[in-house]
């Protein structure tokens, strides 16, 4: 009987390995490694925003992937991220740009 479970540790052991490797592989590949481990992890913490991200590329005439890649690099997708220098939300905008991107896109009521 010891000889089988010392089969099933080295195979389970195995498959694990090549698991981890494959995954490695993948991740590597990418081109953003950790964006995409934690993408796996949690897929629906980088989703909650795809609508809203491709809304505002559509409406600036803008890659979504590219917006969505700054958004995941300024703030990692927390909207409550505020920066060492003031900047706030998802893109980590500083309140003098967003007053400039307001006067000129004529927007009167931009808190």
């Amino acid at each position: 009987m010891l000889p089988v479970i010392r089969f099933l540790f080295k195979l389970i052991l195995c498959v694990l390995l090549a698991l981890t490797v494959g995954f490695g592989y993948l991740a590597a590949q990418s081109g953003d490694p950790f964006y995409t481990v934690y993408e796996w992890i949690s897929p629906a913490r980088f989703q909650q925003y795809d609508k809203l991200i491709a809304a505002v590329a559509a409406r600036h005439r803008l890659d979504p992937m590219l917006v969505k890649a700054v958004v995941w690099r300024e703030s990692r997708f927390d909207p409550e991220k505020y920066g060492t220098a003031g900047e706030r939300g998802l893109m980590q905008v500083s309140q003098k740009a967003a007053n400039e991107w307001a006067h000129e896109n004529r927007i009167d009521n931009f808190r």
